[in-house]
Order: structure tokens, then sequence, then C-alpha cells
């Protein structure tokens, strides 16, 4: 204290309570003198009492009945808002430590934001503790957190709760069912809007902007009260519907949107008709966090997409796709490092048993789990699009592998080796750039390969396709077109495509035997393909009795374990020298 406050109090009256007394003033007035709120308090029982403020803590603290607070007298005290009160009830001050927390006095209009400091003092008034609160106005920065908070999790455009507000509802309805037994009534619908981005590309992303706001306001029109919609994708929208009967409010609700959806947009003086895809997952007691019942609505989402029907998540499927991805890293390091390797099919005449090529197939040993079979990792492949750095690699190898066996023999071998092509890089890739590299880097004569179309790819790009076999038979490659059967009504589309071979499916071969239909089909298909002039190949030969039907019917050619599986380079050389000696 200050030395002139001592000398005009008890330590010249010699008086204690003179002494407080001007204590109490020299507090009051060094609070009063503060340019910003503050107060002296202390605790009675974990109440906080205030002890001394000035105007400006008594403005915002106090509730209003008490607007004129005077100093502390005896067991007078300041009655300051309950919700404040509730606040420093329980505050965690310690002599090292301040504590801090916000607060919004409540009633005003515009409510401000404080951030409020309460540190312990170091000396004692009246034998108690005491504590300087000081609130500090906040409002400015809470506003600013409100504004990008409100950027964060909701979508510019429609408005609705992006992604992340998306999930953040998710979460809170996880949340609270955690607490409760059983599992939450409720279902996530996730709904793509199909063709928008033929839309925003050709009639501008002002249009696409307009749909999509469209289609926001409609979707919300179908909310039931508790239903939540948010935006949780480009043109995807998610809808967190309460389930008050069971999965059949899931059903109605799809139900609704798709007839919402039948009727056509005004759009820039156009009517158009969008069609959307519906999938939907279940909360269960699997979901742990928002993450996995939206992954799992939008896995059924996919599938409704290939299937043009509503779609439900079918446990387990996260499992399969995690496994996928966890395959689809390890096959791009397994190519990258040359970790794959070529097997090789015969294809011989059925009647002498003559080699006269082989078909190389994609094999990888896998270093944790072993052979993994092309079912599985081709399909990864195509849909992560790894299949066209596999087609170049199985298209080099396999001509490298001819030249080891010509320097082997110590001639040029009168055989092709097939090469299958999927669709995606026959749409993707350059392959006549592709296969003129491998021609200047080996010497490869085109008269050495066949290439493999599937009947899906040539009827998917029907030009592109035409435009490929053309140029490959300029080099004198042929083409096959592979599963002749499986996908298409395609015989019309023979005469349209200049192919060499036609690959009549195992699935035709396999009942052979006791199904007149399948040889009644496979002999109109050869019989067809002799007028045309194309070779044809039967795939999927196994047994003595399959072999002596297809010569029956006059196939050409033909491939099977019944013959040879698929061999080693090494095993096939040696293969085709045992056949083709005599």
């Amino acid at each position: 204290m200050p030395d002139h406050i001592l000398q005009t109090t008890g330590v010249m009256n010699g008086s204690a309570r003179h002494f407080d007394e001007a204590l109490d003033n020299w507090q009051q007035s060094y609070l009063s003198a503060m340019p910003f709120p503050a107060a002296l308090i202390t605790f009675n029982n974990k109440k906080p009492i205030v002890l001394f403020c000035n105007q400006l803590f008594t403005d915002i603290a106090s509730e209003p009945k008490a607007a004129n607070l005077s100093p502390w007298e005896g067991d007078t005290s300041v009655n300051l808002h309950p919700e404040l009160v509730a606040a420093l009830k329980y505050a965690p001050v310690s002599q090292d430590k301040p504590y801090q927390f916000d607060w919004m006095p409540p009633g005003s209009q515009k409510r401000r934001c404080y951030k409020i400091t309460v540190t312990m003092m170091p000396c004692q008034t009246h034998g108690m503790t005491c504590y300087l609160m000081v609130p500090v106005d906040n409002t400015q920065a809470a506003e600013l957190r409100s504004t990008m908070r409100m950027k964060i999790l909701r979508d510019s455009l429609t408005g609705l709760p992006n992604r992340i507000g998306f999930s953040r509802l998710l979460d809170d309805v996880i949340a609270l069912e955690k607490g409760t037994k059983g599992t939450a009534a409720v279902a996530v619908i996730a709904i793509d809007l199909i063709r928008f981005s033929r839309i925003n590309e050709s009639m501008g992303s002002v249009v696409g902007d307009e749909l999509l706001v469209s289609v926001a306001r409609r979707l919300a029109s179908v909310l039931r009260p508790g239903d939540r919609l948010g935006r949780i994708g480009g043109d995807q929208f998610g809808i967190l519907l309460s389930l008050n009967l069971g999965t059949s409010d899931v059903w109605h609700a799809a139900r609704r949107i798709k007839a919402l959806m039948s009727t056509p947009f005004n759009l820039a003086n156009l009517k158009v008709k969008v069609n959307c895809a519906i999938g939907f997952s279940l909360m269960d007691e699997r979901i742990e966090v928002s993450e996995d019942l939206l992954r799992d609505a939008q896995i059924a989402l996919k599938h409704a997409k290939e299937t043009d029907h509503v779609e439900v998540y079918n446990v387990g499927e996260a499992s399969v796709l995690q496994k996928r991805f966890s395959l689809e890293t390890d096959l791009r390091r397994a190519i990258e490092n040359g970790d794959l390797h070529l097997v090789y099919q015969p294809i011989l005449s059925p009647y002498n048993k003559r080699v006269v090529g082989f078909e190389a197939l994609a094999r990888w040993n896998h270093e944790q789990l072993g052979p993994v079979s092309p079912v599985e990792f081709i399909p990864v492949a195509e849909e992560s699009g790894l299949i066209v750095p596999l087609g170049r690699w199985a298209l080099e190898s396999s001509v490298r592998t001819q030249q080891q066996w010509d320097k082997q023999v110590g001639y040029t071998l009168p055989m092709r080796v097939a090469v299958n092509v999927s669709a995606l890089q026959l749409m993707r890739d350059n392959l006549m750039q592709v296969i003129t590299d491998i021609k200047n880097q080996t010497g490869m004569n085109g008269e050495r390969l066949t290439l493999e179309l599937t009947e899906s790819a040539l009827m998917r790009y029907p030009e592109q396709s035409v435009s490929v076999i053309n140029t490959m038979h300029e080099l004198g490659i042929k083409i096959s077109m592979d599963d002749f059967g499986t996908g298409y009504s395609s015989l019309s589309y023979l005469k349209t495509f200049p192919i060499d071979h036609l690959k009549i499916d195992r699935s035709f071969v396999a009942n052979l035997a006791e199904d007149k239909t399948a040889v009644a089909i496979t002999r109109a298909i050869i019989s067809m393909a002799s007028t045309l002039s194309i070779k044809t190949i039967v795939e999927g030969i196994e047994t003595l009795e399959q072999r002596k039907i297809i010569m029956d019917l006059g196939c050409d050619y033909a491939q099977g374990f019944y013959f040879s599986r698929p061999l080693p380079a090494d095993e096939a050389i040696a293969f085709y020298l045992a056949s083709n000696k005599n």
C-alpha cells in the first residue's frame, strides 16, 4: 500500500477499524480508476461474492436489480448473473495458474461475448483469499470464429451442411446413442445425380449450380421433422433419416425422392430431366464414427449406379473394399518392381495337337499372401487404372520371351503369342504408340503378336475399336475377340469388326456333353465365323468328350486343361517343341 495511505489510516490513529476502512476505500478507488471491467471477489462455500468492483464490471456482470453496486459492507454481497455464478462455482484457480472461460450475458438483443480471467491475489482482504476477475470483450473474435465455423461446416452454394457438417450431425447422433441400449433408429441415404457432369459441361457451370440448388430445395421438401439434409459431394446429397417405422421409412423416402426427381427442372428456358441413384445404410453396433455410416451409404450408392435400383449396404462390403485398396497398393508396387510374371497356355489344333501359339497370362506371387488369382487382381487393376501399365508390361514381356525362344532354338518360331487388352487400355492408352515403341526397342515382327480384345470392350467403344483393329492389321498384328457370347447379342457386329479369331467362351463348352442348346449355339457360331473367314478358338476344353464334340463341330483351334495348363516360359517352349516335332 502507498505510504500516504498508511499515514492517513490506522498507523497514525492506532485503529484497526479505520485502517480496514481506508484499505477498502483504496481498493474500491483503485478498481474504479481502471479503464476496463474488474472486480475483487472471494468464495464462501464455493459461492462467489463480489467484494469490490467498478461500474464497468457492474454494467456487464450484475443482474438488473443490482445495477447500483456499493463496496463490501459486512454481509452485503453483489448479485451476479446466475450463469456467471455457475461458471465460477468450481473455478480451478491456483496461485500459479489463472482460470479463463467464455461467457455471454443473457438478455441483450445483440449478445456480447467475454473472455473472463480469474487470478488469485497475493494478499488477503479481511482475512479472506481474494481473486481479481477481469472480463474482456471478445465478441469480434467470437463472431469471426462463428463465421469461420459456418464456412467450414456449410456448403456456400446450397446453404446445406457440407460433408464435414453432415458428419458432425451423424457424430452427435452416434454419441447420443452410445449411452443408450440398442442402436439408433436412423439411416443415411446417399443420392447421386446421374449424368450431372454432362449437364455441367454442355450448359455451363452457372446452370449446373442452379440445378444443384433446385435439387436441394426439392429434397428438403421430402424431409420430416428431425430429418436432416446435407450436400456431401459435388453432385451428391445425404439425408439423415429418423426411422419411426423401421426400414420401411427408408423405402418410402426413396420412392418420394424418385417421384420428385422424375419431374423435369426448368433450367435456362429448357426442361431438363435428371435421374438419381439412391443407396442407404442403417445404424448398427458396428458403427463407431460418422464416416463409417456415410461410407456404407456411399458403397450402396455405387451399387445403385450400376443396378439402377435403390440399394442397401450389406455388412462386410467395407472390409472387401479395404482389402481391394490394400491389394491395389501392393499391385502398384509389384508392377513398378517387376514382381509379376507371365505364363503361357498353348493354343493348338484339336485334331493333331500341334501348337500354333500361346496366350500370355499374368501371374502374381504376393510376398505375404502367396499366389493371388487373376480373378482378384485383374478387376482391381481395371478399377484403379493399373491395367494400363500392366497391359504395357505384358506386351513387352511377351515379345521379349519370344525373342528368347527364337534364340534358344536358333530360328524364328512360326507362331504367335496372344496378349489381352482391356477396355480401359483400349480407351485410354495409345496402343499404336506403345506397340511402335516396343517394335523399335526389340525389333519385333508384328506377325508374331495377337491382341485379344474382349467382346464387351469392342461393343463399348465400336468406333475406336475399328480404328485400333485397322491400325494393328497394318503392323501385321492379328485381332482376337475374347469371351464371345457372354455380354452382348453381337452376331451382327462380326461383319463390322475386321477380327481374325473368335474365341468361344468356356461357359458354352462346360455343358456341351449334356446341353443340346449349347451344342446348337456353338455350331451356329462356328458356322457363321467360317462363312466370314474368321478362325474359331474354343476355350476351356477339359475332357476328351469335349474335344471330340468341338472337332465334330469344325472348330479351328482350342485351348484348355485337357491339352495343357498355363506354363512358365521354359516349359512352354519345351511343350511347343515336343508337340510340333513331327
